[in-house]
């Protein structure tokens, strides 16, 4: 799968969710792993999947559904939501046994989105759009904002793992805490498994190595990849976009890590 990414594209990144901002079009079908919410800013463009187009504002795809999209003028904006952490828990509670949802738009919604994308500031919470987006369709969720602070331990030792190879196991006798507890923990506080939370921390690392100006092979290895294809290939299993091609483009693309 081939997606074109216009070289003013920005890529805010957390972990359990990716966001993309630009002129963006698939040439093929294809699903991933992650729930999409694609956005047309400031026109439709075409949801296209085997059976079907449609010629649409908001639409939010269920994950590994086949699909490809077709931008038209002005910028997309692609929400990518990895289907177990809370967020995804709830779209997927939500689209059932749909493989996509059409949501009417709302002015007032794509305003504030835009607003916090073009900020110009990495302060804003990626949660607060993913928050504002579920709202609109009347989805509450259980978020726990006060974190334990075994929990807190726990991603202090992930942060300073190198490659972040390290065992749920060990983890859990650093903070003398069973494997069960801490995991139930560790969800109930940053909404994503420790598993899925170590993969997203290898990926934010890779990426931001690569855009601190090493090359793709450097920081593939420096993140704990096996090399750059291992690399690129997770990153487009998570979310259906060549990570080689976001660079390839334009070096202009800013990653910006956010806060939840």
């Amino acid at each position: 799968m081939n997606k074109n990414i216009s070289s003013g594209s920005k890529l805010f990144i957390t972990e359990g969710i990716a966001l993309f901002s630009g002129g963006i079009f698939d040439t093929e079908i294809h699903a991933h792993n992650a729930i999409q919410i694609s956005i047309g800013m400031e026109s439709d463009f075409i949801f296209e999947t085997d059976d079907e187009a449609i010629s649409t504002r908001l639409i939010i795809i269920n994950s590994n559904f086949k699909h490809k999209l077709i931008g038209k003028n002005g910028t997309q904006l692609l929400v990518l939501i990895e289907p177990e952490s809370i967020y995804g828990e709830s779209l997927g509670i939500f689209l059932g046994n749909k493989q996509y949802f059409q949501m009417s738009h709302d002015e007032k919604l794509l305003d504030f989105i835009d607003t916090n994308i073009n900020s110009n500031s990495n302060l804003f919470k990626i949660s607060d759009i993913i928050k504002t987006l579920l709202d609109s369709l009347e989805i509450n969720i259980e978020y726990h904002s006060t974190i334990d602070h075994r929990v807190v331990k726990a991603m202090g030792i992930i942060d300073q793992t190198v490659e972040k190879k390290l065992s749920i196991k060990e983890l859990a006798d650093k903070i003398f805490l069973s494997e069960s507890r801490l995991q139930h923990l560790f969800k109930l506080a940053t909404g994503i498994s420790i598993k899925r939370y170590l993969l997203w921390k290898k990926m934010i690392d890779g990426i931001n190595i690569i855009v601190s100006g090493k090359d793709f092979t450097y920081s593939s290895y420096a993140a704990g990849f096996a090399d750059s294809a291992h690399m690129s290939r997770t990153f487009k299993e998570m979310f259906g976009i060549n990570l080689l091609d976001v660079f390839k483009v334009s070096r202009s693309v800013q990653v910006i890590r956010c806060k939840r």
